[in-house]
């Protein structure tokens, strides 16, 4: 077993088939307008360069890569080339202070003494320009890596909505010292050894906060995130915290969307019988070093009723299916190899244990099966609602003829609910295999004990059975997840143990590539494993 965090896992193993001949109630609840706590001031934010030489500029660095994006001047120029276009799309409506913005950027001189440049940093904002560029002193590169400075002015002004920040970069000369036959300069970004970057001084975001929801003992209370970011701002900011009365909310939070917001709703739980004021506050931290966007506001909430609640909110909406740092995930895989009447069989039981936000997103989906309201783009959508009432579907609880109905879906619905951009993102044909190559499956869940739609794990197993040839080449098991921008699965071990009967054999098995798993294959009287 082998656990891998963030990446994709590379591996192939083979084997070669051979046939040897012989619920609650809500008391109280209000549903008000959100109240805006922030932010009509700028911030300061660091903005890195990412992608290639028309590439974008973001605030969050968890989109530095391993590998560096470069801009290559290989001969002394005299007249004006441009080394890069980088981007920061629409910006969130406000104003923007009179500042300088500094921009830094990382680049390396090779086979020559050192380079004279004359370059150029221009930032536009709107349809307004403003522009540094390199002096007598930051003219001079030497041999090897460093950075060049720029310091741009910034005037006052206001931004709209539609308004974009653009940075260019340009050299209007290159001139080497003592070059040899391969003299080069090279500009570098966009990875975190070359983490160029630049300064800049903008609205970033509005937070609001919702008004409390009650349900028994339950305080739902939801900051709602309206940035140009979309999910990155909840996936890739340092941190993002609820508080009451000073003290900070704990537990997971649901995420879900309204339009282009992105709503997180804490559980408070610790909320007095009868009339109490209360002060919310959100905190959310862009950045490791800043900048801290928050903002707080009163309500008055009245609890008739300490009891009763789930502890955990339950959306509207579909749930995200991640914040951003992903949900374990744990597979074990058991198959037999046997004989049958002259015809190889190979049974494959594939286990998944899901926990975290997935398994939050799965038990909803449960409880949403037939749901007419769903958005056309969720897996769920036009699901066959079989013997699901109204009054079983959205009950915060998972009845067994909701659970019995996805599995009976699933049969059918597997591979799009696993491997689609909006489902669990996991490559159904190499995890599962081909429902065309099955003899029969059947799917089932395991709830462990919990039936409401809470953050508790759950497990669902598939059970295949295939008719293999004899001499037949297997690739039982390869890279089985999804590129994912935003990560799904925070990390996954992996175990797969197979055996074969007397009357068979696995032949040649082996492991072609993988640098996190182990493989061991013995042959005994009985069998191999």
């Amino acid at each position: 077993m082998a656990t891998r965090p963030g990446r994709v896992v590379h591996l192939v193993l083979i084997f070669m088939m051979l046939s040897i001949p012989f619920s609650s109630s809500v008391i109280g609840s209000s549903e008000g307008q959100s109240a805006v706590v922030c932010c009509d001031d700028a911030h300061d934010v660091e903005l890195y360069l990412i992608g290639g030489s028309t590439g974008e500029l973001t605030p969050f660095s968890q989109l530095l890569t391993d590998e560096a994006n470069n801009a290559v001047i290989a001969n002394s120029i005299t007249s004006q080339e441009t080394v890069g276009v980088w981007s920061f799309g629409r910006v969130w409506p406000g104003s923007i202070p009179e500042s300088t913005w500094n921009l830094v950027i990382h680049y390396r001189v090779s086979d020559a003494g050192g380079a004279q440049i004359n370059a150029t940093a221009s930032v536009k904002i709107g349809s307004q320009v403003f522009s540094d560029s390199t002096n007598l002193d930051s003219s001079i590169l030497a041999q090897g890596e460093g950075t060049i400075e720029f310091a741009i002015p910034i005037d006052e002004m206001s931004v709209s909505a539609s308004s974009e920040i653009e940075l260019e970069l340009s050299a209007r000369s290159v001139v080497f010292s003592v070059p040899g036959g391969d003299a080069k300069l090279e500009f570098l970004w966009g990875s975190d050894e070359f983490d160029s970057g630049m300064s800049a001084n903008i609205p970033l975001m509005e937070l609001s906060i919702d008004e409390p929801i009650i349900e028994g003992g339950d305080i739902y209370l939801s900051a709602v995130i309206d940035s140009p970011f979309g999910l990155d701002a909840l996936a890739y900011s340092d941190s993002l915290e609820m508080f009451v009365d000073g003290l900070k909310v704990d537990g997971d939070p649901i995420e879900t969307k309204r339009g282009d917001s992105i709503i997180v709703t804490w559980t408070w739980t610790d909320a007095a019988s009868g009339t109490t004021s209360i002060q919310v506050s959100v905190r959310l931290n862009l950045q490791p070093d800043g900048p801290l966007i928050q903002g707080s506001t009163q309500f008055t909430i009245q609890v008739t009723d300490t009891g009763g609640g789930t502890g955990t909110f339950y959306p509207e909406d579909e749930p995200l299916r991640t914040s951003g740092s992903g949900s374990p995930l744990a597979i074990e895989q058991l198959i037999d190899l046997s004989s049958d009447d002259g015809q190889l069989k190979m049974a494959k039981t594939t286990i998944l244990e899901i926990d975290g936000e997935m398994a939050f997103w799965m038990r909803w989906g449960m409880d949403h099966i037939g749901d007419t309201d769903l958005s056309q783009n969720s897996v769920l959508f036009s699901w066959d609602k079989g013997g699901v009432t109204d009054e079983n579907r959205e009950s915060k609880n998972i009845e067994n003829v909701e659970k019995e109905q996805f599995e009976r879906q699933m049969k059918t619905r597997y591979r799009m609910y696993m491997s689609d951009i909006n489902g669990m993102q996991l490559q159904s044909n190499e995890l599962i295999g081909d429902s065309a190559e099955f003899d029969t499956i059947s799917i089932s869940v395991d709830l462990m004990g919990e039936t409401r739609v809470v953050n508790h794990p759950l497990s669902i197993t598939f059970s295949t059975l295939q008719t293999l040839q004899s001499g037949q080449q297997l690739e039982l098991l390869r890279s089985f997840t999804n590129t994912q921008t935003t990560p799904i699965w925070q990390d996954y071990s992996i175990s797969v143990e197979a055996k074969s009967s007397v009357l068979t054999s696995f032949g040649n098995s082996e492991m072609l590539e993988s640098d996190y798993l182990s493989f061991s294959h013995s042959r005994y009287p009985w069998g191999e494993v």
